[in-house]
């Protein structure tokens, strides 16, 4: 019930209602109207917490919080003193200590943390640990146990209390922040199909070492796109002045659309139309619809001749009324990794699979089409230039360098490019 009493006086916020020993069931009421708001971001993000150390849980903490709408400042590190966050909240100062591990948290840590908000004269602190809390620490007086809304809890904090987030209330968070958090590892590139890549980077030339052999693959993130298989139909009559009718539409089409809108040939429509490979993540979308309906109109419009009563042929434009266009769209979920590339010094993004048949661009020119197609890597930096304009070999080692890297050497008769080794050599 909302209105039980919490045992030895720790303070409890559960359903929008503050309960404490001094004024329980009576306490101030904190209705929806009042909840505070979070400005979501606009690009989601991924998390793994399985493959994430304590260093990198704190920088994953500080980002939820800071789409949660609070000023974060990270300053981590062995001796920070309890202090591996501050975040201000509405002026006020919040001390944050992280704890990614698989044991409870104690009441020590709860102590350690009261002690540096007073220290840094903070209006409260907050605990999060992914092992959760032993029963000492929840029942440490300064301790609020969240029960409901964790963002509102950490909203209303004061008086040198200290908030403990468990992993449940971290979930929370990071979907008002718009976060996906995963328990597991990250998924390794051994569990991605990289040879669509492989088969990409065989066209670069580059000596004494190719691509392949250069190439590190790394699996950034496991995303899902929700596609949508609309089927749509038309039937109308299209008359003249005169009310005669003129053309008689009855088409039916199915189509595929994109997490944009967009329209999908090929592969990728075939595994929509097969249903995908895992469930979407959205379940209707009006703007989608809308746009089916419009690409309907553009795509059923016919100019139809026909001879008037007077013996002139005139010619109209049949196009579809929206209201006799019916559409029904349903959403297909489809698998994408996203993979960076790393050659050398420089990155490389991609996405699995490569349903665009995406083309290498020149580092140097941004081109890739023309005389220019010939690519080449270079063994310096690991950028990848034209052949012709933005690269070429050493003249004594035959390394494949481009124009950045190259040292050019001014000689009497002619310019030649040398690498860096040679250059350095002859000097």
């Amino acid at each position: 019930p909302p209105h039980t009493r919490t045992s030895k006086g720790k303070e409890r916020y559960t359903r929008g209602v503050r309960h404490d020993k001094h004024n329980v069931g009576g306490g101030r009421a904190y209705t929806n109207k009042q909840s505070y708001t979070v400005r979501h971001a606009t690009k989601p993000r991924e998390f793994w917490l399985g493959s994430t150390d304590g260093w990198g849980f704190e920088k994953v903490c500080a980002k939820i919080l800071e789409r949660c709408g609070f000023e974060v400042e990270n300053v981590g590190g062995v001796k920070d003193g309890g202090r591996d966050i501050i975040i201000w909240s509405g002026g006020k100062k919040i001390i944050v200590e992280c704890k990614h591990q698989q044991k409870t948290a104690g009441r020590p840590v709860v102590q350690k943390l009261h002690s540096a908000v007073k220290i840094e004269n903070a209006a409260g602190g907050i605990v999060i640990s992914t092992g959760g809390f032993s029963t000492e620490a929840e029942e440490y007086p300064v301790s609020i146990v969240c029960m409901d809304n964790s963002l509102d809890c950490i909203r209303r904090i004061r008086h040198e209390k200290v908030v403990l987030i468990d992993m449940d209330n971290l979930f929370s968070l990071a979907k008002a922040a718009n976060v996906t958090l995963h328990t597991g590892s990250e998924p390794a590139a051994a569990d991605a199909n990289i040879d669509s890549i492989k088969k990409v980077f065989a066209s670069v030339k580059g000596s004494p070492k190719d691509a392949s052999e250069l190439a590190q693959y790394k699996v950034m993130g496991l995303h899902v796109d929700t596609y949508w298989y609309a089927r749509v139909r038309v039937k109308q009559d299209f008359r003249n002045s005169a009310g005669k009718k003129i053309h008689k539409m009855n088409k039916k089409k199915d189509w595929i659309f994109g997490p944009e809108g967009n329209m999908c040939r090929g592969s990728l429509a075939k595994l929509v139309r097969k249903g995908g490979d895992i469930k979407p993540r959205k379940t209707s979308d009006a703007a989608v619809q809308q746009k089916v309906v419009e690409y309907a109109r553009v795509k059923f419009t016919k100019k139809v001749k026909y001879e008037g009563q007077n013996g002139v042929t005139y010619t109209i434009e049949c196009k579809p009324s929206s209201n006799l266009i019916t559409s029904v769209i349903r959403p297909v979920g489809i698998r994408r990794r996203e993979v960076q590339i790393k050659i050398l010094r420089v990155l490389y993004e991609w996405d699995l699979p490569d349903w665009n048949k995406k083309k290498i661009e020149c580092k140097m020119c941004g081109e890739t089409t023309g005389l220019l197609k010939p690519l080449l890597l270079c063994n310096e930096c690991g950028r990848i230039v034209h052949k012709r304009s933005c690269g070429d070999r050493c003249n004594r080692c035959k390394k494949t360098v481009c124009d950045i890297c190259a040292q050019v050497q001014h000689n009497i008769l002619k310019t030649k490019r040398f690498c860096s080794n040679c250059a350095y050599s002859q000097s």
